[in-house]
């Protein structure tokens, strides 16, 4: 919505994934009062939002599996965007506790490569991103998605937090063929918002994203973004913005990822709101 110069975003805080993993946790720390609670390396690809989970549910951050010295009173909480395979595998021969927050969207996008018996299979996604590399462990027999000639016989998906409108080109290209599949994994959420923003931002001439940027979903919309208007800034919290230049004088734009927190995005709000008005 607008107001005096100023659009913010209909959608913000976290998606239904991350939401749903404050209310799994909650349920396990509830179940296991005697046990002590682990996460390798993150839960979401927000630094601000992995504090808050670390901080509330006194979960420790590790960076190896060899820093849980008692097993039998230890649950380790795996990530989000899915774990590699050999994780799983290792976990489970040494017979160490564990919860899996894989989110229901990258694991039914999984569940759906697995279940076709395709001649090939294709993964559209970021080659360093953590879904990916679930994706790909999960099935040896998928590759990544790097422009090869796509045939009959074959099945296509994608990274949950990819670009909808690229994810929607290459449909409308390879959906003439009845002899290919292409299953679109974009999630509603991430779609929502890369749809706002750009709809949005060709009004715009300076836009804050909100979130963190070893976010996909958080970038995505800052190459939607600065498309039309070069004055794009990632902003994770309030804090950021008392060393910036904000302008007062120009229509303002407010977005946010699916990752950061509600309370880190009204901050932000607030701040900017503040500022344009003083």
């Amino acid at each position: 919505m607008f107001h005096n110069n100023l659009y913010i975003t209909k959608y913000s805080g976290w998606c239904f994934g991350i939401i749903n993993i404050e209310k799994k946790i909650k349920l396990l720390i509830k179940k296991n009062k005697s046990k002590k609670f682990y996460v390798l390396k993150n839960i979401v690809h927000n630094k601000l939002s992995n504090e808050y989970f670390f901080k509330k549910y006194k979960i420790k951050l590790i960076n190896s599996i060899d820093q849980i010295k008692d097993k039998k009173k230890s649950i380790l909480i795996l990530q989000a965007h899915g774990s590699d395979k050999k994780l799983i595998d290792y976990l489970k021969q040494n017979k160490i506790n564990f919860c899996d927050m894989v989110c229901p969207l990258v694991q039914n996008i999984s569940n759906q490569i697995i279940k076709n018996n395709y001649k090939k299979l294709f993964f559209i996604g970021k080659k360093d991103h953590d879904e990916t590399k679930y994706i790909l462990s999960n099935n040896p027999k998928v590759k990544l998605f790097k422009n090869q000639k796509i045939t009959s016989g074959t099945f296509i998906t994608n990274q949950s937090t990819f670009n909808y409108e690229k994810i929607n080109q290459l449909y409308k290209k390879y959906n003439q063929n009845k002899n290919i599949t292409f299953y679109n994994g974009c999630c509603c959420e991430v779609i929502k918002r890369q749809e706002e923003i750009k709809n949005k931002s060709p009004s715009l001439k300076q836009i804050f994203v909100c979130g963190d940027k070893n976010s996909n979903n958080c970038l995505e919309l800052v190459k939607i973004a600065k498309k039309h208007t070069k004055n794009v800034f990632v902003v994770s919290n309030k804090n950021e913005l008392k060393k910036m230049k904000i302008n007062k004088n120009v229509p303002t734009g407010i977005f946010s990822s699916t990752s950061i927190s509600k309370k880190d995005f009204n901050d932000i709000v607030n701040f900017i709101s503040i500022f344009l008005n003083s």
